[in-house]
């Protein structure tokens, strides 16, 4: 099995989960499995997508954050702010995404959704056992003053463009040095 895991959930605890889907479900084909995240957390947390007759997966899963805002529309037009505590991907959800995972597998072997049963009657309480931990979160790097490392940027052009203009000086000066020397030699050699 290839997993890439395009999300801040840990990897090894995504490749356990779905090496065991695998082995449970009894599948012997090489798979491709992506996990990505979902852009907003409304309605089913989980979904996926998977092509007929080829092995290749994808899933979205909700992002690890602390704490989300979210504005939802009521049927009066209404809208309302509410906030979603950090996501919780163990127990019940872990089931959901096992759930997703097999549907996706049957989409594979080419099954149609008019014969599968619908994913969240597809039985698989051992995936409670299991726990997906988020990565640990990167520190954000502090922006750069753009203007101020090109500032800093043509000083150092500056610095380095007078070093040259130095050196060319000075060698200019040597060359004159010499051409007045080889001037006075051939002087000196005609008058005789």
């Amino acid at each position: 099995m290839h997993l890439e895991n395009l999300t801040k959930w840990n990897t090894e605890d995504l490749r356990k989960l779905c090496l065991e889907a695998i082995k449970r479900e009894g599948i012997t084909e090489n798979r491709a499995i992506t996990i990505v995240h979902l852009r907003k957390r409304l309605g089913s947390e989980i979904t996926g997508w998977a092509f007929y007759h080829v092995n290749e997966v994808c899933i979205r899963v909700p992002k690890p954050e602390v704490k989300v805002s979210v504005i939802k529309r009521g049927s009066d037009g209404r809208a309302t702010e509410y906030e979603l505590e950090p996501y919780n991907f163990s127990g019940e959800n872990c089931v959901e995404f096992v759930q997703v995972l097999i549907h996706e597998f049957c989409h594979n072997k080419g099954i149609l959704h008019k014969d599968l049963i619908n994913y969240k009657d597809i039985k698989c309480d051992w995936a409670k056992e299991f726990s997906i931990r988020p990565t640990e979160l990167e520190e954000k790097i502090p922006r750069v003053d753009v203007q101020l490392k090109r500032y800093q940027q043509v000083l150092s052009w500056i610095k380095s463009w007078e070093i040259k203009k130095k050196r060319a000086e000075t060698f200019l000066k040597k060359l004159m040095v010499k051409k007045r020397y080889y001037e006075k030699e051939l002087e000196r050699r005609n008058e005789q």
